[in-house]
Order: C-alpha cells, then sequence, then structure tokens
C-alpha cells in the first residue's frame, strides 16, 4: 500500500493544537455521562483536524484527515479469565478493531497498555504491531488513560492503566514527537472523565497491564522524554483538577 505523506506547516499544526486545546476546555462538560463526553472529545478533534482548513503563513490552506479517533477499554471479563486479556471499543469514529489481546507482539495499542506509555508510530507500515483495520492510517498515537486508583485489595494505593485514546492519520509523520507530546498534554485529563473512578477488574502483581503507585511523581527528564505521562497533570491525574484544566494558569495553556 502507498502511504500518504504530505508536508503540514509547523505554524498550521500549531493552531490546530492551539485550538482544539480552547474547545475542549469550551465544550467539555465535565458532569456529562461517560459516553457523551467520549462522543464529545471525538467529534471536536475530527472537526479541528480534519474539516477544518487553516491557512499557513505561505497562504496555502490544510487540514489533517483523521482516519479514527476512538477509545478502547480493557474488558473486565478478560482479566484473570483463561482467555487472552483484551481491549473493547468503546467509542469512536471511523472504523476500529475490536477486541484486540493484550500482547505486544499483536497491537501497538498493547503496548500502551502494558508499558503505560504514549505510543508514537509515525510509518505504521515500520511496525509489525500495527493491526490494519481500515486501510487507510499512516500514522498512530496512542495515549494511556489511567484509573484513580485502586481503594481496596492487593494493589490499594496503585493506579493502572483501564483503556486508551487511540489515533489514526492519513498521512505519514503527520505529527513530530514534540507535537504528539502537546497533544498528549491537551488530551489526558479528557480520558479520566470518559473512564472514572476506579478499575473495573483487579489486578495481581504478575498481571501484564501496567499500574503504578498513585503518589508516584515523575521526573522532569521523563517527561521531556516521553517516557511516562507528559504534561501538566503528570503528578497528579485524578479528576480533582478539573477546574484547575478548565481554568488553566497562563503558565499551564498550550504555547500559542
Amino acid at each position: 500500500m502507498n502511504r500518504m505523506i504530505r508536508k503540514i506547516p509547523k505554524d498550521v499544526k500549531d493552531k490546530i493544537l492551539s485550538s482544539l486545546d480552547r474547545k475542549l476546555r469550551e465544550e467539555i462538560n465535565p458532569n456529562k455521562d461517560p459516553n457523551e463526553i467520549a462522543e464529545d472529545f471525538n467529534r471536536i478533534f475530527k472537526i479541528e483536524f480534519e474539516e477544518k482548513r487553516r491557512t499557513s503563513v505561505e497562504g496555502g490552506r490544510h487540514n489533517m484527515p483523521v482516519v479514527f479517533i476512538g477509545q478502547y477499554k480493557i474488558n473486565p471479563a478478560s482479566i484473570g479469565a483463561k482467555k487472552e486479556p483484551e481491549v473493547v471499543l468503546y467509542k469512536s469514529i471511523g472504523f476500529g478493531c475490536s477486541p484486540i489481546p493484550i500482547d505486544p507482539t499483536k497491537s501497538i495499542i498493547a503496548r500502551a497498555v502494558i508499558n503505560g506509555t504514549h505510543q508514537h508510530i509515525p510509518d505504521v507500515s515500520r511496525d509489525p504491531s500495527h493491526w490494519e483495520c481500515s486501510g487507510e492510517a499512516s500514522h498512530e498515537e496512542v495515549y494511556p488513560i489511567f484509573s484513580w486508583g485502586y481503594t481496596s485489595g492487593n494493589l490499594k494505593g496503585y493506579q493502572a492503566v483501564v483503556g486508551v485514546h487511540d489515533i489514526d492519520f492519513a498521512d505519514r509523520n503527520a505529527l513530530t514527537l514534540r507535537e504528539s507530546r502537546l497533544l498528549g498534554n491537551i488530551i489526558y485529563p479528557i480520558g479520566e472523565l470518559i473512564f472514572p473512578g476506579q478499575p473495573e477488574f483487579q489486578l495481581d502483581h504478575k498481571s501484564l497491564i501496567y499500574r503504578r503507585p498513585v503518589m508516584q511523581r515523575e521526573s522532569a527528564r521523563n517527561l521531556s522524554e516521553g517516557n511516562s505521562i507528559p504534561g501538566r497533570y503528570a503528578d497528579s491525574v485524578n479528576s480533582r483538577n478539573m477546574e484547575k484544566w478548565k481554568n488553566p494558569s497562563k503558565s499551564q495553556r498550550l504555547e500559542r
């Protein structure tokens, strides 16, 4: 398959990210049902990246086609069962495979679930773990979504990955690593609104699914290198910060 590659000017992508950040703060209502929040998020994302065309400083008009935007959640029934652990499609725009096994050799999503890290794949044809669902995806971004944390059981005091944001672009190299981290800064708080509360499953210390102490604080180096949750909310990822998200200080806002 001949993967698409178009050079989208940096100033256009900065405009898209800035507008997405603003629209999510304006339009996402934390008090809505999680299903509606997911639908609103996916709709806003699709509009900002694909449906709006923006003018670059050089005069051209550009957009960034999105093949798929959606959320997968860990299937509670697959945890601790004899069957292979898996994620299932929750909400999406575009065609997505489901279920997907939590096996790092079989999917990029599985790597995010197991490692608890953002997956930046500028050319999916070079990654043997990529699942070809629509046949149109060229670039994939996967961001893990964490729980609030267990309050009982043998993993009390731990957070676990409960799902992911999965985004497929039509163009190869759609986002640079820096841009993908800025996108992560914007969308991580949304994940906790989509999958609120404690995990629907109980893990043990042998589980493949990534978990970490609730109070763990990430180092600046880890954040800058993309080894853990990037962005403003890395050291206190929970929905008590939603007011902070809706009304950030100037230092927290995405650079315009």
